[in-house]
């Protein structure tokens, strides 16, 4: 896969969506997220749009359903080139 996107039924909109590299760095961050939309995503690159380096990365996402619940959802992803 080219992009890490979020995806679902059931989801108004993802309030924050955040990977970190294994230091605890912000390396992407998006708010107000559409869920299953591909040109959201993390396409690999950190924040001064170089790419990332290959490795494990951890991500958290804010997600409001839409009866309005709020939930954090999270796992890690590695990334190969």
């Amino acid at each position: 896969n080219d992009v890490f996107y979020l995806f679902g039924k059931g989801v108004d909109q993802v309030e924050a969506f955040r990977i970190f590299d294994r230091w605890g760095n912000i390396v992407y961050e998006r708010r107000g997220l559409s869920i299953n939309d591909a040109s959201q995503g993390w396409d690999g690159r950190v924040k001064d749009g170089s790419y990332a380096q290959p490795g494990v990365y951890v991500w958290t996402a804010q997600v409001r359903f839409l009866d309005d619940d709020i939930r954090i959802a999270g796992g890690d992803i590695t990334l190969v080139r």
